[in-house]
């Protein structure tokens, strides 16, 4: 799902390794792992786990070794640090 305003929720399935890169979350973000593990400065997030982050966060987070399945529902879009967009469809 997405909309004119920037609010989306979002399948993503990173590859092991991927890296998100810098970003600031710009309104509260929810994240859902369905498959692998998610993790960034603050720790790791495994399949069946839900965490959210604050308007204001900003971080880097990437896929375990086995990769990602994550669920991300976003109110508006990040800001990453490098200005290039980070999402793209498959």
């Amino acid at each position: 799902y997405s909309d004119g305003s920037g609010m989306a929720t979002l399948l993503m399935r990173l590859e092991p390794g991927a890296v998100v890169p810098l970003h600031e979350h710009t309104a509260i973000e929810q994240t859902y792992v369905l498959e692998g593990h998610f993790v960034d400065e603050e720790g790791e997030c495994l399949a069946g786990q839900f965490v959210w982050r604050p308007a204001g966060n900003t971080h880097v987070a990437w896929a375990g070794a086995e990769g990602a399945t994550i669920l991300g529902v976003f109110l508006k879009p990040n800001i990453f640090a490098d200005g290039t967009p980070f999402f793209t469809q498959g």
